[in-house]
């Protein structure tokens, strides 16, 4: 084969002019092409090119493809891309041919924006890839560049770029298996330009199309999706989405109990009471069972809502007023009293010092309330002044035990002083004393002159 190609080839030097060399010359091609010679063939066949008169057009639209091809498996893809632009300009290339020199100048272009990105120009590689849609813009690959156009524009931060180009596949692409690969990335996109809502939507595509409900990736991207419904001021599915997190996923327990926090908030927001004290109860139950998962953070939240679920039934016992009958009145009020005691004593017993001296001072209050309004009740009709005086011994007789209980547990409160506790409800425990002792918590400080010269 190589004495054939060196004796073609001394025939084309000795005889340029003949009929017979541009086919010559062409066989030569085939037989390098044969030998693997890229090199030479490209050469050889720049000499068809190069002929005068010019040969056949068949023969020249052969001898670029010829170099188009080579060139392309020899990786110098822009001499690729000029030489098969070139082989698209002969009418004779048509039909199939046509078709596979339209898709491998498609394919130049997009390695050349692979190379561009190998070397570290990213910036430069986007714009090849997008080169290639602009260019070709009915190529089969022209969906890989897009999508490798959109993943470079990521990576530099160029955020509207990326969702340009990510939502416009998903417009067109809907099918496409790159399409399916779309929502981390449109995710990430929609976060750093603080489009919340579309981010969300995004994330709860991920947690659909995971096929483990229980992972800890769906887990974290209904997380989330609930946190940016949030942000975006979207109530209704913010609401929904807590809510799916705190049903499916109850550990770990300190996320599931700020879910659960945070529909108390979006429900006191929208003024729907029942479901908001659903979810002050969930927070304390929560607590309750979680045993060591605990943490200071879900203590706190459950003496909150302790407190928060007493405060309704402490302000009901305020209004109940002793009348006549007083028995029946005041078995009303005691009634409230115990149920709000009841809450009170829970908030203490989670032991949150915020909450432990505000429902001490509340528990006090209480007591004291009542000692208060037993002397302040309505009397019987009728009574004469000995009567009176009889009857209102007997009342103080009942409210005496309940100042005195009341003393006690505010007195409680106030000896948190000695621990450096010293809060707005320690301050109401000294003035409430200060009324009650007047003898033992009503003093004032006094302040003796300082002197700076002594004599």
């Amino acid at each position: 084969l190589e004495k054939k190609t060196a004796s073609s080839l001394r025939f084309v030097m000795n005889w340029p002019g003949h009929m017979r060399t541009p086919q010559i010359i062409s066989n030569v091609v085939e037989d390098l092409l044969a030998l693997n010679d890229l090199e030479g063939a490209i050469k050889t066949s720049r000499m068809i090119i190069q002929l005068q008169p010019q040969p056949p057009e068949q023969l020249m639209a052969k001898a670029w493809q010829t170099i188009a091809n080579a060139k392309f498996d020899l990786k110098r893809y822009a001499e690729a891309e000029t030489a098969i632009d070139t082989v698209l300009l002969f009418p004779s290339v048509k039909g199939k041919i046509r078709i596979q020199f339209s898709d491998r100048l498609a394919a130049t272009i997009y390695r050349q924006a692979e190379q561009l990105n190998q070397k570290g120009l990213k910036a430069e590689a986007a714009q090849e890839f997008l080169r290639l849609g602009s260019k070709l813009p009915n190529a089969a690959i022209k969906i890989n560049a897009d999508y490798d156009a959109g993943t470079l524009f990521l990576e530099l931060q160029q955020w509207n770029l990326a969702i340009s180009l990510f939502e416009g596949l998903r417009l067109h692409f809907p099918q496409h298996e790159l399409t399916r690969t779309l929502p981390p990335k449109l995710a990430l996109a929609y976060e750093n330009t603080e489009q919340w809502q579309r981010a969300s939507e995004e994330l709860e595509t991920i947690a659909s199309q995971n096929p483990d409900p229980k992972s800890d990736e769906t887990r974290q991207a209904i997380w989330l999706a609930a946190t940016y419904q949030d942000k975006a001021k979207n109530g209704d599915q913010a609401i929904r989405l807590y809510k799916k997190y705190v049903w499916a996923y109850p550990r770990p327990l300190p996320q599931k109990v700020e879910g659960q926090f945070r529909l108390v908030q979006l429900y006191q927001e929208k003024r729907i009471d029942t479901k908001r004290i659903f979810w002050l109860r969930g927070l304390i139950k929560s607590y309750d069972q979680g045993g060591d998962e605990n943490s200071d953070r879900t203590q706190y939240l459950a003496a909150y809502a302790a407190f928060t679920l007493a405060e309704p039934g402490y302000k009901h016992f305020k209004t109940i007023a002793l009348t006549l009958p007083l028995k029946r009145s005041l078995k009303k009020k005691k009634k409230a009293m115990n149920a709000a005691l009841k809450s009170y004593i829970k908030t203490t017993e989670i032991g949150v010092s915020e909450f432990t001296t505000a429902g001490t001072f509340r528990i006090g209050d209480i007591y004291l309330t009542l000692a208060a309004d037993l002397l302040a009740s309505q009397r019987p009709k009728g009574l004469s002044n000995l009567e009176l005086e009889q009857y209102e011994i007997l009342l103080e007789e009942q409210a005496l035990p309940f100042e005195d209980q009341a003393i006690e547990i505010l007195e409680s409160n106030a000896q948190l002083t000695l621990e450096d506790i010293y809060d707005e409800w320690v301050k109401k425990s000294f003035v409430a004393l200060s009324n009650l002792l007047p003898g033992r918590y009503a003093k004032q400080e006094q302040i003796e002159p300082y002197v700076e010269t002594i004599y």
